[in-house]
This record gives structure tokens, C-alpha cells and sequence, in this order.
């Protein structure tokens, strides 16, 4: 038995080592006898960019509104022998349940996800009742971790059958009608990404489910939808994204450019298929498509399809992941009304960032603006350039406004 929980402990991720850490950090500072399940709850917590963290973010469960219910009395729970550390036998029941859990789906090692799926397996346990007394559908949360699990074991068997091939086919239309901006950011060319934490939480999520698996930004022009994608592709450069994200590429697609230059029937069907199926062979490509209602009456012609009637089946049979991205106004005129493609799709609404986050952004990006004209750009301009642009600029919106207008004033 002790070499079965030595084994657990060596499979767990490296956000659930250090949840672990932590979990033994909140026992000992709330004086209970042993690591119990709340402990593991708030050491899931503390990780704030693991998987079991971002599940209970969705659920509007954080790190502080736990610790206010926690009772910080000390508690005498019924500890084991059998563990390394001083875990009760809820908290080892709960790892163990972890382990299985992962073992049925063929998953090898232990993340966080995992664990808080076992906590919630686990209704009468303090870690649910506190969840509960938060107001979290336990039975959801469950299924919500389930689906994204089984899409995890889906992946893995795919990668293994990929392990055995060493080359693969060039990426013909790929990169003749797009641009891989995961490797953009891997070579620093991507502006960063300020204040978006949070719409970028919500893309991964979305990208993870095992259905419904596209996210499409919904906002004004110029409010940073695509730079809400540049900064997904900068985390999956560096590694910062669950484990079914990683090694994954984006590919924006510049819908015009396959558009262009098509006099004949069937060319533009014979570029959106190429994509498609360069995206399906290779199911560590994501597509993303800025203007995305264009694909309404794209290359549409007397006998042929438009891009939406070309992608719905792919879409339909989870054979290529998309993200998308619109205006309100229109996305509601046309991937709305086609049933067929909108419930392929699950919303993201950008909203405009408040003045406050607007110049976090230019205090994040006018190195670029001071180093490319030559100049020095002093804080209260960026201020000047958000007051006056919301006074006398209505017809767009922040930051793209302001960021014009920095560089035109440094022109």
C-alpha cells in the first residue's frame, strides 16, 4: 500500500506537486492535526494558472472567498499512517481517487483537475460543502471536468499515434494564406498583451471542452480581440497552458487572401479544403479567422458553397478547433441565424477596457512606439491620449484609438 501512494505522488503534474506544497502549508497554518480536503482545495487554489484553478475561477471561486469560510480552529481528523505526508484519510482517499480517475481515462500523470474531480466525487467532504456553500453546481463542475478529461485521453492516443511518424506533410495552404503566430511570439514579434487575462482564461477554457470546442470573440472593432489571441499563442509558446494546449500552433487565416485572385469555379472551394484538411491532418493546429461572418457568402457563386457550408462539416465532426472573432452587430446578421454553424461555436465577449486597463496597455507597448520613432513618450501624454480620444474620437473604440493616436503623434 505504501509503495502504491509513493507511486501516486511521483505521477502528479507539477502544479499538483506544488498544490500538494501548499496544501501542507494551509494545514499547518490553520493548526490542523493533518492535510485534509479543504487544505487540498486551497492548494488547488493557489495555483492559479492550473487547470483545477481555472475550472473553480469559472465558478467564480477563488483563493480569498475559500479562505473566509474556512474555519481557522484547529480540527483533530483522523490522520494516516500510510502516507509521506500527514494527510488524513479523506485527503488520501481523495489522491487515490485522483489516480483511478486518471487510470481509467489513460491519462499518465496527475493534474489538478483531477484532484478537484475526486474532491467533488466526494459531496459530504468539507472541500464540497464549502464549494456548495459558494453556490458551485457540484454535478455540473463534475461533468464539465469529465468532458475536458476525456478530450485530454482523446489527444494523448492521438499523440501517440503521431510518435510514429517522424515527418510530416508540408503545410502547402497553410502558409501560403496564413501565419503561424504561436512562432511569432516564439521569436518575440508579438506586442504584449495587457489586461486580457481574464477573455484569455475563457478562450482556453472553451479551446479544452471536449464539444462546442470554438470560441468566437465577441466585441467592437478595436476593442483587442485579436490581441487576445496573440496573447494565447505568446502562453502556448511558453508553456503557460494546460497540457492539451501545449505544443499547439494558431494559424490566422486572412480570409481576403483566399479570396483573391479566384476567377474560375471551384478555386476558392480548393483553397478553404486545403486549409481544412492541412488543419485536420494535424490536430496541433488551431485556426483563427479575425471578421469571421465573413465566412457568410465567402467565394460564393452560382453552383458552388460559401467558406461557412465548406467548414460546417468539419466543425460538426471536432476535426479542426477554431477561434473566431466579430463585431456583435455582425455575427448576429449572419452566424446566428445559421443555426447549423453558431451552436458549433461558444460565445467570448470582449468588452472596451476601462481607462485604467487602457493605460496599463500603453505603459506595457510604448517601448515599442519610443523605439521605432526615436522618441520619449512621458506618462501624462498616455493620459492627455485617453482623455482626448474619448472626448473627440466616438466612432471607435479604446485601446486601438489611442494607441493611433500615440502613433501619430510620435510620427
Amino acid at each position: 500500500m505504501q509503495d502504491d501512494f509513493t507511486e501516486i505522488m511521483n505521477n502528479l503534474t507539477e502544479n499538483a506537486r506544488f498544490a500538494l506544497q501548499k496544501s501542507d502549508y494551509y494545514a499547518k497554518r490553520y493548526n490542523n492535526g493533518y492535510m485534509s480536503t479543504e487544505h487540498l482545495l486551497l492548494g488547488i487554489l493557489s495555483q492559479d494558472t492550473s487547470t483545477g484553478a481555472r475550472f473553480l475561477a469559472d465558478e467564480d471561486v477563488n483563493l480569498e472567498s475559500v479562505e473566509k469560510t474556512i474555519n481557522h480552529t484547529a480540527v483533530e481528523v483522523p490522520g494516516s499512517q500510510m502516507a509521506m505526508m500527514s494527510l488524513s484519510e479523506a485527503a488520501v482517499l481523495t489522491l487515490r481517487m485522483a489516480a483511478n480517475f486518471t487510470k481509467e481515462q489513460g491519462i499518465k500523470l496527475i493534474g489538478t483537475e483531477h484532484i478537484l474531480y475526486a474532491l467533488l466525487r466526494q459531496p459530504n467532504s468539507r472541500a464540497s460543502l464549502i464549494l456548495q456553500g459558494l453556490k458551485v453546481d457540484l454535478n455540473s463542475l463534475t461533468n464539465t471536468i469529465e468532458e475536458y478529461t476525456e478530450k485530454q485521453a482523446e489527444d494523448a492516443k492521438i499523440d501517440q499515434k503521431k510518435a510514429g511518424f517522424t515527418r510530416k506533410a508540408p503545410l502547402k495552404w497553410l502558409t501560403k494564406y496564413g501565419q503561424d503566430l504561436t512562432e511569432m511570439a516564439k521569436q518575440g514579434k508579438l506586442d504584449t498583451v495587457i489586461g486580457r487575462d481574464q477573455e484569455i482564461e475563457r478562450t482556453i477554457t472553451v479551446l479544452c471542452r471536449r464539444t462546442k470546442s470554438n470560441p468566437v470573440l465577441i466585441g467592437e472593432a478595436g476593442v483587442g480581440k485579436t490581441a487576445i489571441v496573440e496573447g494565447l499563442a505568446t502562453r502556448i509558446a511558453k508553456n503557460e497552458v494546460p497540457g492539451s494546449l501545449i505544443g499547439k500552433k494558431i494559424y490566422q487565416i486572412d480570409l481576403s487572401s483566399v479570396v483573391a485572385g479566384t476567377k474560375f469555379r471551384g478555386e476558392f472551394e480548393e483553397r478553404i479544403k486545403g486549409i481544412i484538411d492541412e488543419a485536420a491532418g494535424n490536430k496541433d493546429l488551431i485556426l483563427f479567422i479575425d471578421e469571421i461572418h465573413l465566412l457568410s457568402g465567402a467565394g460564393s457563386g452560382e453552383g458552388s458553397l460559401d467558406a461557412a457550408n465548406i467548414l460546417k462539416p468539419a466543425l460538426a465532426r471536432g476535426q479542426i478547433r477554431l477561434i473566431g472573432a466579430s463585431t456583435m452587430d455582425e455575427y448576429r446578421k449572419t452566424i446566428e441565424k445559421d443555426k447549423a454553424l453558431s451552436r458549433r461555436f461558444q460565445t467570448v465577449i470582449v468588452e472596451e477596457p476601462s481607462d485604467t486597463v487602457v493605460l496599463r496597455i500603453l505603459k506595457g507597448i510604448k517601448s515599442h512606439y519610443e523605439k521605432h520613432h526615436g522618441v520619449v513618450i512621458p506618462d501624462e501624454i498616455l493620459e492627455t491620449a485617453v482623455n482626448m480620444s474619448k472626448r473627440y474620437i466616438n466612432d471607435r473604440f479604446m485601446p486601438d484609438k489611442v494607441v493611433d493616436v500615440i502613433d501619430e503623434a510620435s510620427a
